[in-house]
């Protein structure tokens, strides 16, 4: 690579004399071994005939360097062992050619200037749709706050060319804060651009889902165990990984594991949409992306289901990796399924405080006792027992009876036909798939069906009691009651108190088993935009009331409407 001394041969420190010069700018740059990423872009802009032809500018040139900085540092480019020509393809590739001309663009001025008219003026307003940047002695300040300004090269300055001069600067001037404008690396960018990570990029390329984390327009957490991870895993087996490279280690546990099992554990390590570190401890038990497969945050530690092994740590200072489409969270260890654990059924009962129970592929039994406890059934049809303290508790699949106990408790079914009973507090519970009994207890309760032919019992509490989809019955008990049957040919019963009658999606054949003068029913303007839209829609024939809307009627007893029994939203 040429010397400053080489560069400075085309002129400096004086005016610039383009009747003495006897090369173009472009000639110039492309004579010169310190402007070959200067030339490459130009080329890949179309410019250079611009520079090569007769004209008058001022160009403010950027060396090598200083696009390898700008590579490096600001958009994170591995250019170890890379050439100018490949480098100059890495920037084209990441702006994009109309990014790239604006920002050449940035470096020219209409006219010649020298040095010192610049620095007097103390502005300059370059071709770039009249942008401006601004001039402090050797210091060009552009447009991005977070990125170090350029300065003129000493000796460098008031290069005469046939068609202008050029000044030589020590890094690229930037029209846009580029933090702002640049597209983030995706999760499978971050990814395959670290060494790190080449257990799991290729494990995700052999399962058929790395297409999924490259995909900008998706959002997942993903819970990333190192190659150093992946190895241990693979000793545990029982593979032996002398000679093998971290590349190779996907192929290994295919070939031990087969690819459905390895896909599934992998699956076990996403969570849709990104969160942090603090929301996912605040959260606490954490939904993947596998079928039934959850685990729980606890602090540092991510408590799977395998219950024999010790649990994946987060590793210090790689957590909160920010990717275009999610966030990476990196762990010690490879996470375990419920699937490449025991079948023994559990037996737990915990303490004081807060315990973190899962259970196996079998028939579970789970007791919480005292504090917040978090329990996962896992496979099998799991009895589950919350007792006191707001619990949280997770059915997975099979058919499983769950109690909350004292406290406000969160229970979600799961697959299967599950049981629920919520008893004292203000209870959220979530039927999932299956034919569903839901019993609230005491309590202002909020109960939601799901798919399934549920049965939805509020008892006592002002409840919000929602169908879902399927025939469902759905009783409210005592108190002010809201009902919602959702989809299906739904059997509604308030009981004691002011009730609504939720219909904002009237879908299937609805019968209001128990209609009172104090209850309302519930409907979308879109369907009825007023009472005289409902009046028309309604037919009283043997003392029942028919309401007929596009998708669904709605049936209860009584000899006439008045418009005080109706709210439209």
């Amino acid at each position: 690579m040429p010397s400053n001394q080489q560069i400075s041969d085309y002129g400096s420190g004086t005016a610039p004399t383009p009747s003495s010069a006897t090369q173009s700018i472009a000639s110039i740059a492309a004579s010169n071994g310190n402007f070959d990423i200067l030339v490459a872009a130009l080329d890949a802009a179309g410019l250079v005939d611009t520079f090569a032809n007769p004209g008058d500018f001022t160009v403010f040139a950027p060396t090598d360097e200083a696009f390898t900085i700008l590579a490096q540092d600001t958009f994170g480019i591995d250019t170890t062992g890379l050439t100018e020509g490949e480098i100059a393809v890495e920037l084209v590739t990441l702006l994009g050619v109309e990014t790239l001309t604006d920002v050449l663009f940035y470096h020219v001025q209409a006219g010649s200037s020298s040095l010192s008219d610049i620095q007097s003026t103390g502005s300059v307003t370059t071709l770039l749709g009249g942008t401006t940047f601004g001039v402090d002695g050797d210091t060009l300040n552009d447009a991005d706050p977070d990125v170090e300004d350029p300065e003129f090269v000493a000796g460098l300055t008031d290069i005469a060319a046939t068609n202008g001069v050029i000044h030589v600067i020590d890094r690229v001037l930037l029209p846009i804060n580029v933090a702002e404008v640049t597209p983030q690396p995706t999760i499978a960018d971050i990814a395959g651009s670290n060494p790190a990570f080449e257990a799991l990029t290729g494990a995700l390329a052999a399962t058929g889902l790395l297409s999924l984390f490259e995909d900008p327009n998706n959002d997942f957490t993903v819970f990333a165990p190192t190659d150093d991870a992946f190895r241990a895993l693979a000793e545990e087996l029982g593979i032996d990984t002398t000679g093998v490279a971290d590349a190779e280690l996907p192929s290994a546990l295919v070939g031990a594991l087969g690819i459905d099992l390895v896909r599934n554990v992998l699956l076990y390590h996403v969570q849709a949409g990104g969160q942090s570190l603090a929301e996912l401890q605040e959260a606490g038990l954490i939904t993947t992306a596998l079928e039934g497969g959850n685990l729980v945050v606890v602090g540092n530690t991510v408590v799977d289901a395998d219950p024999d092994r010790p649990n994946p740590n987060f590793v210090s200072g790689l957590t909160d990796i920010e990717a275009r489409n999610g966030e990476i969270q990196v762990i010690d260890s490879v996470l375990l399924p419920i699937d490449v654990g025991s079948v023994t059924p559990q037996f737990l009962f915990g303490g004081f405080g807060q315990d973190v129970q899962i259970g196996s592929a079998a028939r579970d039994v789970l007791f919480g006792f005292f504090g917040d406890d978090i329990q996962i059934g896992g496979d099998g049809s799991d009895r589950m027992f919350g007792s006191l303290g707001e619990d949280t508790m997770f059915g997975g699949n099979g058919n499983d009876v769950m109690r909350g106990g004292v406290g406000d408790d969160d229970m979600n079914g799961g697959n299967g036909n599950d049981r629920m009973f919520g008893s004292w507090g203000d209870d959220l519970m979530s039927g999932n798939d299956g034919n569903d009994r839901m019993f609230g207890g005491s309590g202002n309760d909020t109960m939601e069906g799901g798919e399934g032919n549920d049965i939805i019992l509020g008892n006592r509490g002002a409840d919000h009691l929602s169908g879902g989809e399927g025939d469902d019955h759905i009783r409210g008990g005592h108190g002010r009651d809201v009902i919602d049957g959702g989809e299906g040919n739904d059997e509604l019963m308030g009981g004691g108190g002011a009730d609504q009658f939720v219909f904002t999606t009237l879908s299937g054949d609805d019968t209001i088993l128990d209609w009172r003068w104090n209850d309302t029913i519930v409907l979308d303007s879109s369907d009825f935009a007023n009472f005289a839209a409902v009046q028309a829609a309604t037919t009283i024939e043997d003392g029942e009331i028919t309401i007929a809307g596009a998708d669904g009627t709605i049936t209860f007893h009584g000899t006439s409407i008045n418009e005080g029994d109706f709210v439209f939203v």
